[in-house]
């Protein structure tokens, strides 16, 4: 009988995601514009900006128009639950592309901005 050949399993399930990294112009809510470092994440289908940033801006708060469940890359929920706030619309630009734009809150680390 043949031994059988061995099965190779990766311990991380899912490839790492490319990420890549820019700066963009950010008009906060009280008409103040300063550059804001994001991230671009390819498997994100929302936009998240920090809790500590919008604390250390005061920015204020709103109730999320719709709830979100966050599943990380790893498939775990996201450590603080449903996203349930957002902020007020600010102007956000990047290079010639130019958007208002509502962020989802939630904790970020290692970015203020994650889109």
């Amino acid at each position: 009988m043949k031994p059988s050949p061995e099965i190779w399993q990766p311990t991380d399930p899912l490839p790492p995601k490319p990420v890549v990294q820019l700066t963009a112009s950010l008009q906060l809510p009280n008409g103040l514009t300063m550059e804001v470092p994001i991230t671009i994440d390819s498997g994100s289908n929302a936009d998240f900006i920090g809790l500590d940033f919008l604390q250390e801006h005061n920015i204020a708060l709103l109730p999320a128009t719709l709830p979100l469940k966050v599943v990380t890359v790893d498939g775990r929920e996201l450590l603080g639950g449903q996203v349930v706030q957002q902020t007020p619309p600010m102007v956000m630009q990047i290079g010639n592309h130019r958007e208002v734009i509502s962020f989802n809150v939630t904790q970020l680390s290692d970015t203020p901005i994650v889109l």
